[in-house]
């Protein structure tokens, strides 16, 4: 019996090897014929089994999973907000009203059918991707509420930077919003977690949002594709799209 289970284990190791093996090759064949990329780095072990052993197929599984439970309970909370704020007036109606609500709705639904048929993202990527959606959920909530409570809010000689793209508007954004005694704006940790609000003024609540950030978000991708923050710093931009 013991000898069977260890025949069995070699060989389903062998087997992930000879897949890993032709993983690694077709990812730097397509790297080589359509992103030609230096110093691409390859996802982690962990990634790539899964793509292996779970597949695009059970991906899909996964993602209808996710569909039927957290995803339809956080979508009827956002739905429910936008409810609130259209019968409060204190938001456009354009983001609460029963069209928006059809849209949304609609959105996610479209969203998860395009994650299930993508032919150009891998297992792990659909449910990456996809269950990040519970953030943005939670996040239009929340935004929707601090909408309401701000309605009332006088905004004073507003700004608005306008150009060309790749014209050096992030540097500039960037070198205004440290002026926190002039201007209040978002800033990279803001749009990738913008609850609660932090005022600009407040130095070590905005570290604290920065480092949270940097933990929850940052480096887990570090671990998904370790290097690849390295790699798009080599990066030539004008050398990537000629």
């Amino acid at each position: 019996m013991l000898e069977t289970l260890v025949s069995a284990l070699a060989l389903l190791l062998y087997y992930l090897f000879l897949k890993l093996r032709a993983y690694d090759r077709a990812y730097l064949e397509m790297n080589k014929k359509d992103w030609k990329i230096n110093l691409l780095p390859a996802p982690s072990l962990f990634a790539r089994l899964f793509n292996i052993i779970v597949g695009n197929f059970g991906a899909s599984l996964l993602i209808t999973l996710l569909e039927m439970t957290r995803i339809k309970f956080a979508i009827k909370k956002s739905l429910k907000q936008m409810e609130e704020a259209e019968a409060s007036g204190k938001v456009p109606a354009i983001l609460c009203n029963a069209s928006a609500r059809k849209a949304l709705k609609e959105r996610f639904t479209n969203y998860a059918e395009n994650m299930r048929t993508s032919d150009a993202l891998n297992a792990y990527a659909k449910i990456f991707l996809y269950s990040g959606t519970l953030v943005f959920l939670s996040n239009h909530v929340g935004l929707l509420q601090l909408g309401m409570e701000a309605h009332d809010e006088v905004v004073h000689n507003p700004v608005f930077i306008v150009s060309m793209p790749r014209t050096a508007t992030t540097i500039l954004h960037r070198t205004m919003a440290t002026d926190t005694s002039h201007w209040r704006a978002f800033d990279l940790a803001d749009s990738m977690m913008p609850l609660p609000p932090v005022f600009r003024s407040d130095r070590a609540s905005r570290k604290k949002r920065a480092e949270n950030v940097q933990r929850t978000m940052i480096n887990p991708l570090k671990r998904i594709v370790p290097g690849w923050f390295e790699c798009l710093a080599t990066m030539d931009y004008k050398a990537q799209t000629r």
